[in-house]
């Protein structure tokens, strides 16, 4: 079978359909895959080879916003103490009221995770409440998220991640009116929620 490539409106109707089917934004590759068959849909190839959308091996969000990932589910293996508190952030306009998609959530600890690098700098802009633009850069997988969510949750300050792709628009971040069921509605993004 020759692969075939989504554009962005399939990507967004595959994504609708099967968050619709399974009621969840978190799927395992398995669940993507029996979707699909049962379905007729091409390989989501869009969907396995974007690292924003990998949680863990085998276990990708499809959350209808590309750059957002949920964080609650990232670190549902580690044994904790602590809890996670999520808020939901309702969105009304006019006729209809929309749910977010995001959400801010006080990180779990990792019981294994090692301060290192800059994290004590990381902690104190975090602990001091006051906006202070920060730029962490590095290679993949060097720990640049986890220092931030470790932060996080030491601190039990809410975080929304958000991972920016070349394809993320500032209609992903800010947010913008949006047909839902035949209405207009105006959905905040990320930037507003945080």
């Amino acid at each position: 079978m020759p692969k075939v490539s989504y554009n962005a409106d399939q990507q967004n109707e595959f994504l609708n359909s099967i968050m619709s089917y399974y009621n969840k934004d978190v799927l395992t590759a398995n669940e993507i895959k029996h979707f699909v068959d049962k379905k007729k849909y091409a390989t989501p190839y869009f969907l396995f080879r974007d690292e924003n959308r990998k949680i863990s091996r085998g276990v990708y969000s499809v959350a209808l916003s590309a750059s957002v990932t949920p964080i609650a589910s990232v670190k549902k293996n580690v044994k904790s103490n602590s809890t996670i508190e999520q808020k939901t952030t309702v969105i009304s306009s006019g006729p209809a009221s929309m749910q977010a998609d995001l959400s801010a959530t006080v990180p779990s600890k990792d019981p294994t995770y090692v301060p290192f690098g800059n994290y004590s700098d990381i902690e104190t802009i975090i602990k001091s409440k006051i906006f202070f633009p920060v730029y962490i850069t590095g290679l993949s997988g060097n720990g640049k998220t986890m220092s931030i969510t470790q932060a996080c949750a030491r601190l039990k300050r809410e975080l929304v991640r958000i991972n920016v792709t070349e394809e993320t628009d500032e209609l992903d971040l800010l947010g913008g009116t949006e047909l839902v069921d035949g209405n207009t509605v105006n959905r905040e993004g990320p930037v507003l929620l945080a």
